[in-house]
């Protein structure tokens, strides 16, 4: 909620603080803090809250994501997407966690979007063009109807991964309401690209920056992550 406001941050720090002198194994208190110091850059001590949290919580709600943050604390400051899980048309549970290491193109749409319609013949040529294994195409949609969205899908040769987000919670945790949004997930789930919109040229520019992004993780050493861009 304090977002980089200083002053609350301090204020959030001294709350999350006095919560541990009180319960010295508050759980959530240690994990909050921990994210907290690593976003401003005092990693020492944020590795060492998390550490903490994961000591008493191994399999807890935000084990994994300490974890990550333990291992890079960077991660911390960077545009890092929700945790999301669904089940795709076939059958396979599709998740953050199942993805990771993989550059994803999250597409989402709906049968009842003009634009996201118009894309489909596209997004079939970026999928088959750019024939990289460590590259997923993921459609996320928002239809209600289970039996028109497959029966669309099914028509449209959709044979990329397809998932439906009937309720709508996947687009809420990435903040989608507007169709189609496309977003660039690389291979340690941070966000290099949130684009709102349809259109002509759309997918060639989304062409682009995956080609982009894939060349620069060819390039990476071990450990190392992109930069975030929007």
């Amino acid at each position: 909620i304090a977002g980089h406001n200083a002053r609350k941050l301090s204020r959030a720090e001294a709350e999350f603080r006095a919560a541990l002198r009180i319960v010295p194994d508050f759980a959530v208190a240690h994990y909050n803090l921990g994210v907290m110091l690593l976003q401003g850059e005092q990693e020492e001590e944020g590795v060492q809250e998390l550490k903490r949290y994961l000591a008493g919580n191994p399999v807890g709600r935000d084990a994994r994501l300490a974890r990550r943050y333990v291992v890079q604390p960077k991660l911390a400051r960077a545009a890092l997407a929700p945790e999301f899980h669904f089940v795709s048309a076939r059958g396979e549970h599709v998740s953050l966690e199942s993805l990771s290491g993989k550059l994803v193109l999250l597409d989402f749409w709906a049968t009842w979007c003009e634009p996201c319609r118009d894309a489909i013949p596209d997004l079939r040529k970026l999928n088959a063009a750019i024939g990289d294994l460590r590259f997923r195409l993921v459609s996320i949609s928002v239809d209600k109807d289970e039996a028109k969205w497959r029966d669309f899908i099914q028509t449209g040769k959709m044979d990329w991964v397809q998932g439906r987000d009937g309720h709508g919670e996947v687009a809420l945790a990435f903040g989608v309401n507007v169709f189609p949004t496309y977003i660039l997930l690389d291979g340690d789930g941070l966000i290099q690209l949130h684009v709102v919109g349809g259109g002509p040229g759309r997918v060639a520019q989304l062409k682009g920056e995956i080609e982009r992004v894939l060349k620069e993780m060819s390039a990476l050493p071990p450990g190392r992550m992109l930069p975030s861009r929007d």
